[in-house]
């Protein structure tokens, strides 16, 4: 069955698509091909199914940002689920070393993301190359029309609707709350008394652009008896820069992570 569903970050949408993928596998090359917006998120789906699969069961993420070496010899020894960003599997199946004719499963998740980073022609050339019958999942927050008509194609207009996002919260224990601010020159005057009054020892700050997150890191840096640690993470970083920052952050060694909205996208 063909599924669209909408599904919030943190709603456990990973498992759906995840555990039946899993259960249905022969074992064979490229069974399964999980479209992804962002390396974090790769890596992220990847770690769920290391955690669920038996030994028997082949999973790699592939991204760009790192050796393409590594990914051709994962290939070339048979993955049974590629999780993937959509330039560095079109540069692999361009180079063919990825065959995409036995692919079973197409999952899209977070494919309202992935059309606001620009990869909507990349997604639609994957699935122009996929000349076999599969079982096709789209996942995402929001639906418009440009999601709703990839889903008629690609499905043939053969799908259920699913609504994952009014069942629960998307997280439970979280209190939620906002300041409004008459004027926007308060706002990082603001920001430090939110700081000083809450005191938290690991606080992940969201920022709309590259150079907001840019401007705030080093505004706080600069500040005398600031007792965090702070650090940055957005899309210029390279993937080594990211994966050490976010092991700092896990690690408690950064107290403070200022991340872009897309930067983030898949952290757990």
């Amino acid at each position: 069955q063909n599924i669209m569903a909408q599904a919030r970050t943190g709603s456990g949408k990973t498992l759906a698509f995840v555990l039946p993928i899993i259960e249905s596998l022969e074992y064979k090359p490229n069974e399964a091909l999980i479209l992804v917006p962002t390396r974090e998120l790769a890596n992220q789906i990847y770690e769920v199914i290391k955690d669920l699969g038996n030994s028997k069961v082949k999973a790699f993420p592939i991204y760009g940002g790192v050796s393409i070496n590594n990914q051709i010899a994962q290939l070339e020894r048979g993955i049974n689920i590629i999780v993937g960003t959509p330039g560095r599997i079109i540069d692999l199946y361009k180079r063919r070393k990825l065959r995409l004719n036995d692919i079973r499963f197409v999952v899209v998740d977070e494919a309202d993301r992935m059309f606001d980073m620009g990869f909507t022609p990349d997604v639609k050339y994957i699935l122009d190359q996929v000349h076999t019958e599969y079982q096709f999942m789209l996942f995402s927050a929001t639906f418009d029309n440009r999601i709703r008509e990839l889903v008629k194609k690609y499905s043939n207009n053969k799908f259920e609707f699913l609504d994952l996002s009014r069942d629960t919260l998307t997280v439970r224990n979280t209190r939620q709350f906002y300041y409004m601010i008459d004027n926007y020159r308060d706002k990082f005057k603001t920001f430090i008394k939110i700081l000083r009054r809450e005191k938290p020892e690991h606080a992940l700050v969201f920022v709309n652009t590259k150079k907001t997150a840019s401007w705030l890191s080093n505004r706080l840096k600069s500040r005398d008896n600031f007792n965090y640690k702070v650090d940055l993470i957005s899309g210029d970083l390279s993937q080594f820069q990211r994966e050490k920052i976010l092991k700092a952050f896990k690690s408690h060694k950064i107290n403070l992570l200022i991340a872009t909205d897309v930067a983030a996208r898949g952290l757990d």
